[in-house]
């Protein structure tokens, strides 16, 4: 899983998956501890409870937070110049907050410049990130520059060896040492006065005391503090010649001690990780060679073997053989490629009773479990076959040919502006820089106002793209589109016609037609005795055509089958028996035996002619006898028998009722003739009426 937690101030701690080891070490910036209790700025246990990111595991770790790596540091000037503000200088400290949480103090100045000195750490890549360029306090602007590292003069050289005569030299100081970051930690001891001012209650430590020491020579920045304790950095001697700083001092109303610390070194380089050791597949056979396993079973459990350091899994082995059989099983894994000839090759992860009876030597060891016997074989390096390479690319496609046509460019002689230049050699480009000789044009004595001698014009056939438009030539060929630079005095319509439809495909050629065939009733007659049969009787007849004739109660039976209408002599056998009968089941044990008699071809009966399509019309009807409307039921026959129902339209003596009617009739589509009667009366109505009326009638087209 990717562990990460918080630590105290909200700053998250990364420490990511651990694949091999359940131990691991991060390195990252914290909050300094005041109290020197660095396990308090991190859980000391973290869990699904306080992690990030939600996951529920249930893992838990225990974590511990190391002290400070206090690195080295260095004497800077640092240069405080004022930009912006009211009057020169500036009456309040000027604080700097530094790298590291050191804070640097500038007391009070008249001009707008001052130089101070402070211990800083000297291993920044840049001067830039100790302190702040711009600082802004209150109404006044600072630039700070800090400058590079000072360092101590070197030690002079050692002084030559005295010989034994001489005096000895007189004593002189010691040699200046080498510095190196030691913390100094400063504790105010006493504790606030009563009845003083309400600062100095308020405060176990010393907000108003801009406080400096000095330890072996240097000058050492403590600055104030509102806690009781304070640790600072700073470059001191490496080698102590006595108290490297005072161990109890006073300033006014204060009361100090003072504690330095070893030199902080950072920690020494890890040493260089050893070369992978190189490894090669190699094959390890198990066989079982003990011959008493409980109920003939041959086979293991999970087994693992410890071969060379490498766990390699061997799995299960299930075998059900004979006395004096063994069974086996063989991997392949990666262990070294050099390996000592008696070392311990493989060892098996056995149950505490069980114990390696004969190590014997490499390749071949003997292994005993409680109930079992193995045999454990490895072989040198082996070459595994290589992966498959991989397939190549597919070849980047062409694009597909671009399908061309021949299509027909009629260029036509428009207008010639000088008669005289009378013959043109037309020579123009369509588009794709395709080239078309369209010919020789004679205008000798053209004129286009008489137009005397016509508009010549000519038709060349080229091939042009399929899906070409009609411009894609150009419309109107003048000088300008030509191509042998000829300087015509005339102007040419150009016309693009279609590409020419494709040939159709050759219709395939029609299907021989069907033999005629027909029905034929088949009587089949039972001979070996008089009744019926329980045999599923089919047999062929000629043409291939199967007669299924099934069981039959009674000892006749006639049905119909198609055959060929002309076929020669009798279609089917006269006698059928268990020699030529289809066998079905038992059928050869009957002794049955058949007459067939074949019928003549049944002629079809005569279909009639499917009817005529039909159509909805309007059949107007008006009577002609008498302008009145009628009470008898009209009706008559029209075209294709279909018979038109008029009916009345009421009373004879009413005059309301009007002389005419319109109903619809589905009649025929397409007739020779009309397709109803013209006049109708008792001649040609139906129902036998007497009346003298008489009816005009008309019929409409198909609706």
């Amino acid at each position: 899983m990717d562990l990460s937690f918080n630590c105290k101030g909200d700053i998250e701690m990364k420490v990511g998956p651990s694949t091999s080891s359940p131990q691991k070490t991060v390195t990252a910036e914290l909050l300094r501890s005041a109290d020197g209790d660095s396990d308090l700025l991190c859980p000391e246990t973290v869990n699904e409870d306080n992690w990030l990111g939600g996951m529920t595991y249930g893992d838990s770790f225990n974590v511990s937070v190391s002290k400070c790596r206090v690195r080295p540091f260095c004497t800077r000037k640092i240069t405080v110049t004022k930009v912006r503000g009211g009057s020169a200088g500036w009456d309040a400290d000027a604080r700097l907050f530094c790298k590291g949480g050191l804070e640097v103090n500038v007391s009070t100045i008249q001009n707008n410049r001052k130089t101070v000195t402070a211990e800083l750490p000297d291993y920044a890549q840049s001067i830039w990130d100790h302190c702040p360029k711009i600082v802004k306090q209150g109404e006044n602007t600072f630039k700070v520059q800090v400058d590079e590292c000072t360092y101590a003069p070197p030690p002079p050289p050692p002084p030559p060896p005295a010989s034994p005569a001489s005096p000895p030299p007189p004593s002189s100081p010691p040699l200046p040492a080498t510095l190196c970051p030691r913390t100094i930690t400063i504790t105010r001891t006493n504790l606030p006065r009563e009845g003083t001012f309400a600062w100095q209650w308020v405060s176990h430590g010393w907000p108003h005391e801009d406080l400096s020491i000095t330890c072996a020579g240097f000058e050492v920045k403590i600055g104030t503090s509102n806690d009781r304790q304070k640790t600072v950095t700073a470059g001191l001697p490496d080698q102590a010649h006595g108290g490297l700083c005072p161990r109890t001092f006073e300033t006014r109303d204060y009361k100090f001690e003072a504690e330095v610390s070893d030199c902080k070194y950072p920690p020494p380089p890890s040493p260089p990780s050893p070369p992978p050791v190189p490894m090669c597949p190699r094959h390890i056979t198990v066989t079982r060679t003990d011959r008493y396993a409980c109920g003939g079973w041959y086979g293991w459990d999970d087994m693992r073997l410890d071969c060379a350091g490498d766990e390699v899994k061997i799995g299960n082995q299930v075998g059900h053989l004979q006395e004096f059989e063994t069974t086996s099983k063989t991997v392949t894994a990666e262990l070294p490629r050099t390996l000592a000839a008696d070392g311990d090759l493989c060892l098996m992860n056995l149950p505490k009773d069980s114990d390696v009876l004969s190590k014997g030597d490499w390749p071949t060891r003997i292994l005993h479990s409680t109930f079992a016997k193995f045999k454990v074989e490895m072989s040198g390096c082996v070459a595994l076959s290589p992966p498959p390479s991989p397939p190549s690319p597919p070849l980047p496609l062409s694009p597909p040919p671009i399908p061309f046509c021949s299509r027909e460019i009629a260029v036509t002689l428009m207008d010639v502006s000088q008669p005289r230049y009378y013959l043109h050699m037309l020579d123009f480009y369509c588009a794709d820089g395709i080239r078309v000789y369209a010919g020789q044009f004679d205008s000798s004595g053209y004129n286009p106002k008489t137009n005397v001698r016509g508009k010549p014009s000519r038709t060349v056939a080229v091939q042009l793209p399929t899906a070409a438009n009609r411009t894609f030539c150009p419309n109107i060929v003048d000088k300008n589109f030509l191509n042998n630079g000829d300087s015509i005095h005339a102007s040419f319509k150009v016309q693009v016609g279609e590409c020419p439809a494709p040939p159709s495909r050759p219709s395939p050629p029609p299907l021989p037609p069907s033999p005629p065939m027909c029905a034929r009733a088949i009587t089949v007659t039972r001979t070996d005795q008089n009744a019926g049969w329980i045999l599923d009787l089919n047999f062929m007849c000629a043409d291939g055509v199967k007669v299924k004739v099934g069981a039959s109660h009674d000892p006749k039976k006639t049905i119909n089958a198609m055959f060929l209408e002309h076929a020669n002599g009798d279609p089917c056998p006269n006698v059928v028996n268990k020699d030529n009968w289809q066998m079905i089941g038992d059928s050869a044990t009957y002794d049955d035996s058949f007459k067939v008699e074949v019928g003549e071809c049944a002629i079809p009966p005569i279909s009639p002619p499917p009817p005529p399509p039909v159509c909805k019309r309007d059949v107007n009807v008006t009577r002609m006898d008498a302008d009145l409307g009628w009470g008898m039921n009209l009706r008559f026959d029209c075209a294709g028998g279909v018979e038109v129902k008029v009916g009345s339209t009421g009373q004879i003596t009413a005059t309301k009722y009007t002389p005419y009617k319109t109903v619809t009739a589905e009649l025929p589509e397409i007739v020779s003739g009309d397709l109803c009667p013209k006049i109708v009366n008792k001649d040609n109505w139906l129902g036998g009426d007497t009346h003298d009326y008489s009816f005009k009638v008309e019929v409409g087209e198909c609706k």
